[in-house]
């Protein structure tokens, strides 16, 4: 129980820390003002972005059972575990599938349509 709470207070912060320092890094092709945290995920860099997705579902599936287990049990009391739980799995699947950067720099997800693609879990 206590690690679940550890898991959900480290997870945030880590990942906050680590898309903001990566970004500082990577300044010369990133704006973090005008593109998505997932565009960390396009270029040579890409890798540290996505696995901070993982980690940090990860840590949020931690910090839902520690939760879920901290709880006493109610009627409806998997509901709001479960939908924390889905956000958890989203983080994960962003990292499975992440945004690209074609050659004018122009970050894409893999392959090319006019919908919204795989990375984005929820549609328009």
């Amino acid at each position: 129980m206590a690690a679940g709470a550890v898991a959900g207070i480290v997870g945030p912060i880590l990942f906050t820390v680590t898309f903001f320092v990566e970004g500082l890094f990577r300044l010369e092709e990133y704006n973090p003002v005008a593109e998505v945290i997932s565009a960390l995920e396009a270029g040579p860099g890409g890798w540290v972005q996505q696995a901070n997705f993982v980690v940090f579902g990860l840590l949020t599936i931690a910090f839902v059972v520690g939760l879920h287990l901290g709880l006493r049990p109610t009627r409806w009391g998997f509901i709001g575990p479960s939908l924390l739980v889905l956000s958890g799995m989203a983080l994960v699947w962003a990292a499975a599938f992440p945004l690209r950067e074609d050659v004018a720099g122009v970050t894409y997800e893999r392959p090319r349509s006019t919908h919204r693609g795989r990375h984005d879990v929820l549609p328009e």
